[in-house]
Formats: structure tokens, sequence, C-alpha cells
């Protein structure tokens, strides 16, 4: 793809429907599914808290020739502005109660925890790892480690 038909820029302006200044965005763009998905790369971070504007012209074409739909200038412009980064550590999990003792081969451990991060459980015989994704609720199951004491016997005292 040419800089004719296609760019990305990070801190332009839109003037009279078309880009204005701004920085080129460095990266690899490629189509697929029949030129009908185009998809960006960029080759770094793209900037924080900064508008970008993706930049198309008519002269994209699908597998049969056809042109990208624009307004009449020939252009059709999309934008964003990029988020600051996420500065503040998350909360704890949440962890729901479990019981002290059990007999049985697995727990669930169950509870909440902030969305798209990682919640490790140790204790068990190996730790579990759940990545929590778009819901916060999750549970996870846990084999503990099997108790290694001999029972006790009971010991009679000699009388004195």
């Amino acid at each position: 793809l040419g800089a004719s038909t296609f760019g990305v820029y990070a801190n332009a302006l839109e003037v009279a429907g078309d880009i204005s200044g701004g920085t080129p965005v460095a990266g690899q763009a490629a189509l697929s599914n029949f030129n009908q998905l185009l998809t960006f790369t960029p080759a770094g971070n793209l900037p924080e808290d900064v508008p970008i504007h993706i930049r198309l012209t008519d002269g994209l074409r699908d597998t049969c020739g056809n042109p990208l739909q624009t307004p009449p200038n020939g252009v059709k412009l999309f934008s964003f502005t990029t988020q600051p980064p996420d500065s503040e550590a998350p909360p704890a999990p949440d962890v729901n109660p479990l019981p002290v003792l059990t007999n049985l081969n697995s727990l669930t451990v169950s509870g909440s925890a902030e969305a798209l991060s990682t919640v490790t459980v140790t204790g068990g015989s190996s730790p579990a790892v759940r990545a929590c994704s778009m819901c916060p609720h999750r549970s996870v199951r846990i084999s503990p480690i099997p108790c290694r004491c001999r029972p006790r016997t009971p010991r009679t005292m000699p009388r004195r």
C-alpha cells in the first residue's frame, strides 16, 4: 500500500476533509479477505494520550477493482485518541472463604479480580494460574498438598 492510498498519523489535524500536518506512524499495512480487510501493525507502541488519524483514499481497490467508497474528495478519515497508561496498581483479588480442613482431592477457589489481570493461587500441590478476561469473576481448581502427618497412636504413661 502506498502513502497516497493509506496512512496513519499522530497529532494531525483534520482540515477540509483531509489530514494536515502530524507525524506519520511507522508500521506495516496488509490487505486480506479479498482486499476487504486492512490490517495495520505499528512498528512500536502508539504514542500515549495522542489523537491518531487513519487516512484512506479511493485509490484502495477490492479484488474486482472497485474503489473504496469515499466522500467526493476521495479521502475517508477515521480517528481515535490513545489512552495514557494505567499507572494505578489494581486492588488485591477477593477470594471467597475456603475450609480450614478438608479430605477432598481438590478445592475450587473462587473470587474476583480486576479485568485483564492474572491471578496465581499458591499453597496447593502446584500453583494454579488464571487469566481474568473481560469478566472479573473467576474460579480455579487446585489440589491441596497431602498431609504427611502420621496418625497419633495412644500412649499409656506408666504410673509413678
